[in-house]
């Protein structure tokens, strides 16, 4: 309790930033969990899918530059299954 509250007074612009990306983060995978939720059984395209996971990964993409920018380093990377050079 005593850690959210001191992190509730931190007003450090670059901190903030990455509590609002933390939040549009949140706020993008409920949309992403509802959207998937309303998507019909069975076989769905790629091109659906990957229109599903754009502002996902635009909203990751925000909070990593967010903590960069507060901390100086990289956070934990995410694994998207593809290699470094997109090919598989």
């Amino acid at each position: 309790m005593s850690v959210q509250a001191a992190v509730r007074t931190v007003s450090d612009p670059t901190f903030c930033e990455v509590r609002r990306a933390a939040e549009a983060l949140v706020t993008e995978l409920g949309r992403h969990l509802d959207a998937l939720a309303a998507l019909p059984e069975g076989p769905v395209g790629l091109v659906r899918l990957a229109d599903l996971n754009d502002p996902v990964r635009r909203a990751v993409a925000r909070w990593d530059r967010a903590v960069l920018a507060h901390t100086g380093t990289l956070p934990l990377a995410v694994d998207d299954g593809w290699g470094e050079d997109l090919s598989d």
